[in-house]
């Protein structure tokens, strides 16, 4: 029997969307790094916040620049209040605000003195509000005076939900790659669950159809875990595909119990997911359904409750994966209708018979399970041969 199944979640709050994605809290030995980009507005809109000398300003991103954006990117320390300090990579300085006489206005700075700020949330996004012992209410958020344009600022009454609205998206050094034909990445997509840090989406559908998508003890050498990710330029979003079958996670479920079981199938009408990296190797994937209600790709443990979404707790939580690299190849080759070969990490793999024998281009027999040096090999299987290539 199955116990941990894949099902496609639907969030709990009404108000939580994928523009409210709040910020996981993370420690100084394993930070997790954040762009803070202003949300609303007419000026600097789409920047992000930026330290320059002790102040900080909406600038455009150092994409290329490694150690210049360093001054662009923040770590959240949240206590069990919900209440957080918040701390730049380049300085190490806590984000605050400071009174400038010359400019008559709270501007916002890096400063050696601690300073909690509390998430707001909004139909339109986040703001950042200033816990302060006072009634006051200020906020971080966009300068609209000239001499302030370009610079944030504290923000009070509607000028918060204007130019006080921001996002928080997770810094990623190491981003997915997408796989086109002839050049393929396979992953195996492991739980960032704590507890099932070892177990991996699997393709199951030919063993249990109410739930095709299973998560099992990973193993890189098995094609059912094996996961290419193909980008859709019209969208934008990305297909997963299965490298044993062939078939797709869908943005679809069908409904069983009390579980919306995800679906495996062929693309047809179904739009892909969208995905956010959460810090620490780990993403989350979402999509979007017939009913345009948004759910997430999420493990659930058969024998327990239905596991609870909340976008402010993805991290490590059951809605959590990280995609380990397992091969790169060119992908799966069909020598009749149920016998397929793909080359994973230089062993040539046959699936479906155990039948077959491989020689190398000079007529030598080949072990099966060895590694192989490059070359072209001979697949033969059941009268049949095809010519496999091992690039690397």
């Amino acid at each position: 029997m199955i116990r941990f199944i894949v099902l496609f979640c639907s969030l709990t709050l009404l108000l939580e969307t994928k523009a409210q994605m709040l910020p996981s809290g993370s420690s100084e030995g394993q930070p997790v790094w954040y762009y803070i980009e202003s949300a609303g507005g007419t000026s600097g809109s789409s920047l992000v916040c930026t330290v320059e000398d002790d102040r900080v300003y909406s600038r455009e991103k150092h994409l290329n620049d490694v150690d210049a954006a360093a001054s662009q990117l923040w770590r959240f320390e949240i206590d069990d209040e919900g209440l957080c300090y918040i701390i730049n990579k380049a300085t190490g300085r806590f984000l605050n605000f400071k009174f400038s006489s010359t400019l008559r206005a709270n501007v916002v700075s890096v400063t050696d003195n601690r300073a909690k700020f509390m998430f707001v949330l909004h139909e339109g996004g986040i703001s950042l509000r200033l816990n302060s012992a006072t009634d006051e209410q200020c906020y971080v958020g966009l300068g609209t005076k000239e001499e302030l344009k370009g610079q944030f600022v504290g923000v009070t009454g509607e000028e918060s939900l204007t130019n006080g609205l921001l996002t928080f998206t997770a810094y990623n050094d190491s981003p997915l790659k997408y796989s086109t034909k002839g050049n393929e990445t396979w992953y195996g997509i492991l739980s960032a669950k704590e507890g099932l840090e070892a177990m991996a989406l699997t393709d199951c559908s030919s063993e249990n159809a109410d739930f095709p998508i299973a998560v099992s003890s990973f193993s890189s050498d098995d094609a059912a875990q094996q996961w290419k990710i193909v980008k859709d330029d019209a969208t934008g979003r990305i297909r997963i595909v299965n490298r044993k079958s062939g078939l797709h996670i869908l943005t679809a479920s069908n409904v069983i119990g009390s579980f919306n079981a995800t679906i495996l199938g062929w693309v047809a009408k179904y739009p892909g997911f969208d995905y956010t990296y959460l810090g620490l190797g780990q993403y989350a994937l979402y999509g979007t359904e017939d009913d345009d209600v948004v759910r997430y790709l999420g493990l659930q443990d058969t024998e327990s409750v239905p596991v609870e979404l909340k976008t402010d707790q993805l991290a490590s939580s059951a809605f959590a994966w990280v995609f380990k690299e397992t091969a790169t190849g060119t992908g799966i080759s069909d020598l009749s209708a149920n016998v397929k070969i793909a080359v994973v990490d230089g062993r040539i793999v046959v699936y479906g018979t155990d039948n077959y024998k491989i020689t190398s281009a000079q007529g030598m027999q080949m072990p099966k399970d060895a590694r192989l040096p490059k070359g072209v090999y001979i697949v033969t299987c059941n009268g049949q041969s095809t010519k496999i290539t091992i690039n690397k």
